[in-house]
């Protein structure tokens, strides 16, 4: 049995949505463990990948926490997504939210978050992040 098969997802909520790229980022995991994680903590990065670049935006992580067997909530909210120094031409695709539950220095699951970038008409970044249980 591999350390993913310890954790099941159960919800996920995403605030705002549908809004500037930039804008703040809220982030709740639900989820069931069938194990103990001691000092685990969540590790949040966005990644943009294009045909010639990836860049990988780290956007912070939960303080590490003791999880019990059973239900767990993980929270995670960061003021902004800093987008600083990429092209809005690179940003402008497909993107990739990442919550890496992480037990020391091993990773334990990814939970990953599509999320789609578009250019409006007056030349800002909107995205759409879209659950994996959705």
């Amino acid at each position: 049995m591999s350390d993913e098969d310890d954790v099941t997802i159960e919800s996920i909520e995403i605030s705002p949505n549908e809004c500037p790229l930039e804008s703040p980022l809220h982030l709740s995991i639900a989820f069931r463990s069938k194990r103990a994680f001691t000092a685990a903590r969540w590790k949040i990065t966005y990644t943009v990948d294009t045909v010639h670049t990836r860049k990988v935006i780290y956007l912070g992580e939960t303080d590490a926490a003791d999880y019990s067997v059973g239900s767990n909530v993980m929270t995670f909210s960061v003021d902004q997504i800093s987008t600083e120094g990429i092209p809005k031409d690179v940003l402008a695709n497909i993107g990739l939210l990442a919550a890496t539950l992480m037990e020391g220095d091993k990773e334990v699951l990814a939970v990953n978050m599509v999320t789609q970038v578009r250019a409006e008409a007056n030349g800002s970044l909107s995205r759409v992040i879209f659950s994996p249980l959705e």
